[in-house]
């Protein structure tokens, strides 16, 4: 009787808190489905941060996906007071070579000259189901009211799953700082998916959930950091990218 009791009890706060998350936090949520940080406090508790609604205290929880960019952004007040966060009102449950392809630097300097580059990077020795882990890099000419910029957009694929994480930047060289910064997941068809890994297209996906956003002047020490927080395997990022000499992305 005490044990049914017990979560009854839970169940209870469970709806509790996702009533409230509803009615409070929900409405604070950019069209991404993002929470500005804004509207976040931090609780330092050793390397952890509790997260609160400034307005209300609630606690809030990185989504799955999340966790160590949350971290990560809530170590750096400069990146915090620029970023938006996707967060839910339950605690997660999740665990968060050879190569082949142009390096980014390379990349950037074929982009900017002649406008657009693609670039792919595999593990050929490690396979799975058919697939590498792979990581699939594009870089576009664009502009907007800032002027004219480049587009980076990374995929990263890890054999087993049917999900990509995905980044996207943009700066007007990559040489010292990004000024737009977000992170997705997205998720294939198996045709999509054989599409992406085997022809390197680029592909919408049956779903995309964007996880973080960063909106100002973001180093690209940050940027590199923040993705390697994100993405599911830091050693395909690190060398795409040339940044294995960066300092560990947690520190």
């Amino acid at each position: 009787m005490h044990k049914h009791g017990s979560v009854g009890s839970h169940m209870s706060a469970h709806l509790e808190s996702a009533a409230r998350f509803t009615s409070l936090v929900e409405p604070l949520f950019t069209k991404d489905g993002l929470l500005p940080c804004k509207n976040i406090t931090i609780r330092k508790r050793g390397w952890h941060h509790d997260l609160f609604l400034s307005d209300g205290n609630i606690p809030l929880f990185p989504a799955p996906f999340n966790l160590m960019t949350a971290n990560y952004l809530a170590s750096h007040e400069s990146l915090w007071e620029q970023a938006a966060l996707r967060v839910t009102y339950y605690s997660p449950i999740c665990g968060s070579a050879p190569v082949f392809g142009v390096p980014f630097r390379k990349a950037v300097n074929i982009a900017l000259s002649k406008g657009q580059m693609r670039s792919k990077f595999y593990f050929p020795e490690n396979i799975e189901n058919g697939h590498h882990k792979t990581l699939l890099m594009q870089l576009d000419k664009t502009s907007d009211k800032r002027g004219e910029l480049l587009q980076l957009q990374t995929w990263q694929y890890t054999p087993g799953t049917r999900h990509a994480h995905y980044l996207h930047a943009l700066s007007h060289d990559f040489s010292t700082h990004a000024c737009h910064l977000d992170g997705a997941v997205i998720e294939f068809s198996d045709e999509d998916l054989d599409l992406f890994l085997q022809k390197s297209r680029k592909v919408k996906g049956d779903r995309y959930e964007k996880f973080f956003r960063l909106d100002g002047m973001i180093e690209i020490e940050h940027m590199h950091n923040l993705a390697r927080t994100f993405f599911m395997t830091e050693d395909l990022y690190n060398e795409a990218f040339e940044v294995s000499e960066l300092g560990a992305p947690y520190a």
